[in-house]
C-alpha cells in the first residue's frame, strides 16, 4: 500500500495519511483522486467496476503448421489461458475480439519456412490487421534461403482502443510459409482515461 500525507490547503494536518483509492473518511470536504497523485478540495466522481477481474488477458496458440494463401488469416486451436471479458476468441477461428477500450499488450510468435517445393529464397510476412486493416509495425518477416530454413519470428505492440468492437488478426501476407507453434498473447494493461473526474 502506497500512502502520501494531505496537504496543508485541505485543512488537515500534514500528518494525516490516506491510502490511494481508499474510502478512509475524511473532512473539510478533501478527498484524494484515485488512483493518482493529488489531494484537494474537490467534488470526487470515481467510476469503477469492483467486481471486474484485475487482469483481461488471452493466449492463443496453434501448434500444428499452416499454410494460408496470400493475404489469408490465421487461426487458433486453442485458448489456454482465456481471463476476463474484455478479450474473446473462439477456438478454431481466426479473429480475436476486444470488447472493453483500453491499451492493450499484443505480443505474438511463429516458426516459419518455406513449403515444400517453395522457389527460394523466399519472404515469410506476418502482419497483424485490426478491423481489417495492417498495423504499422507490428509485423514480423523471415527471409528463407532454402527450404529447410525455419525460423522463429515474432513482434510485440502496444495498441489503444477507444471504440469496441475490435478484430484481431494475423496475416500471412505472402503465400507458400508454413507456419508453425503460431502464439498470441494479448493482455489489457490499462486505461485509456484516469476513470476519474473532479470539479473543484
Amino acid at each position: 500500500m502506497i500512502y502520501r500525507p494531505f496537504d496543508s490547503g485541505c485543512g488537515m494536518s500534514d500528518n494525516r495519511f490516506e491510502s490511494y483509492g481508499s474510502s478512509q473518511p475524511r473532512s473539510h470536504n478533501c478527498c484524494c483522486c484515485c488512483p493518482f497523485f493529488c489531494c484537494r478540495s474537490c467534488d470526487l466522481s470515481c467510476t469503477s467496476n469492483p467486481s471486474a477481474p484485475s487482469v483481461n488477458a488471452l493466449t492463443a496458440i496453434n501448434t500444428a503448421a499452416q499454410a494460408p494463401a496470400a493475404n489469408a488469416v490465421l487461426t487458433f486451436a486453442e485458448n489456454p489461458t482465456l481471463i476476463g471479458n474484455a478479450i474473446s476468441h473462439s477456438p478454431g477461428s481466426a479473429a480475436i475480439l476486444i470488447h472493453t477500450p483500453g491499451v492493450y499488450q499484443i505480443s505474438f510468435h511463429a516458426t516459419v519456412s518455406p513449403t515444400a517445393a517453395t522457389e527460394v529464397p523466399h519472404n515469410s510476412v506476418l502482419q497483424l490487421q485490426r478491423n481489417g486493416v495492417d498495423v504499422p509495425s507490428a509485423v514480423a518477416a523471415h527471409l528463407s534461403l532454402n527450404t529447410a530454413d525455419a525460423s522463429t519470428i515474432g513482434f510485440s505492440y502496444l495498441l489503444s482502443v477507444n471504440t469496441t468492437p475490435v478484430t484481431l488478426t494475423i496475416v500471412s501476407k505472402i503465400a507458400n510459409s508454413s507456419i508453425a507453434s503460431a502464439v498470441i498473447n494479448v493482455t489489457r494493461i490499462g486505461s485509456t482515461s484516469s476513470g476519474c473526474t473532479a470539479t473543484v
